[in-house]
């Protein structure tokens, strides 16, 4: 494992979750944010590259956002030439055909509440070099092992979220409820579904899994089929032109995690949504833009909804949505 000097600078993509900064500036580091661009989710070259030339980097942690796979060959000529270490982050584009970049230093893979290939917790890691990859199992065995029992407890609480959120009448009956109490749905599920605990954050993730999820893990990981696109290629195809779907022009793989669709004034659209009985929300993961200077991905976050297409809505939903975004546009002619 590598110990980076007190203040080393890491380069990391600018749309994150906060645990990773509470990561790096546990162990006394320090992050530097990469603009990305739209319609790729890639790091925008000049900022990378401006980064690269006026600080002293010692690591980039790339992200591949929303399911979609970039070539990163590029990026990882300049580590190799500049001697950076290069972490994949793949937790949300795990797929059949995709399993990381070999020239990558580290892969990474998360299979939580909210993947594709959800395990309900538990990663998956590579390691290029040997002697780091056996200095990594000897830290790792430093872990406690999870419980059985907390483990399947977590299940049970993912088995009801599920049965709220997949069941249309029992999901319109509590968000009614939800509405009397005055409760805020999406920030509800989104602290349910949370795998680690903010607090004491170090303590909560320095577990080893419990058999039971190891075991679980290797099925999933070995027998894992991709799901079909189906809905999420409809929509991107008969989706009128201001509507982008970040990432759209990404080059290895289309994949899809979540569903989020760009337009450069949300707020427009939502109000018209809010009475055409689409399910939308503003907010679905722990992702926010670290660095408010980063313009692109600021935009990006501030005027992003994620819609409810995935491969077990019906179609005939995913079209009423496309027509009813489609039909905001042609009647107010907004664009």
């Amino acid at each position: 494992m590598k110990n980076y000097p007190c203040g080393s600078k890491i380069l990391i993509t600018s749309i994150n979750i906060p645990t990773i900064l509470d990561i790096i500036q546990y162990l006394n580091l320090e992050y530097i944010a990469i603009d990305l661009d739209l319609n790729t989710l890639v790091m925008n070259s000049k900022d990378l590259s401006d980064k690269l030339k006026h600080e002293d980097i010692k690591c980039i942690i790339y992200s591949h956002l929303f399911g979609k796979i970039n070539d990163i060959d590029s990026i990882i000529d300049i580590c190799d030439e500049q001697s950076i270490d290069f972490i994949e982050d793949c937790a949300e584009c795990f797929t059949e055909s995709y399993r990381g970049n070999p020239r990558s230093d580290m892969i990474c893979f998360s299979f939580g509440s909210i993947k594709k290939c959800s395990c309900f917790g538990g990663s998956s890691t590579f390691i290029k070099n040997k002697n780091e990859f056996e200095n990594f199992k000897t830290e790792l065995k430093r872990y406690k092992y999870q419980t059985t029992s907390s483990y399947i407890v977590k299940l049970i609480k993912y088995f009801f979220i599920s049965f709220l959120t997949n069941n249309r009448y029992i999901n319109v009956i509590f968000r009614y409820i939800s509405y009397l109490c005055k409760i805020n749905t999406t920030d509800l599920f989104v602290s349910l579904i949370r795998n680690i605990l903010a607090k004491d954050l170090i303590n909560n993730i320095s577990y080893q899994p419990c058999r039971l999820l190891t075991q679980y893990l290797l099925c999933r990981i070995h027998h894992y089929k991709d799901h079909s696109i189906k809905n999420e290629t409809y929509i991107s195809k008969n989706l009128l032109s201001p509507y982008i779907i970040p990432g759209y022009q990404s080059n290895v793989s289309n994949n899809y995690w979540l569903f989020p669709i760009y337009y450069h004034d949300i707020r427009k659209i939502m109000n018209k949504l809010d009475s055409n009985d689409i399910n939308y929300v503003k907010k679905i993961s722990q992702l926010i833009c670290i660095d408010p200077k980063c313009i692109n991905s600021k935009n990006m976050i501030n005027n992003m909804i994620f819609l409810p297409i995935h491969s077990k809505t019906n179609i005939r939903y995913t079209k009423y949505i496309t027509d009813k975004l489609n039909n905001i546009i042609r009647e107010d002619k907004i664009h």
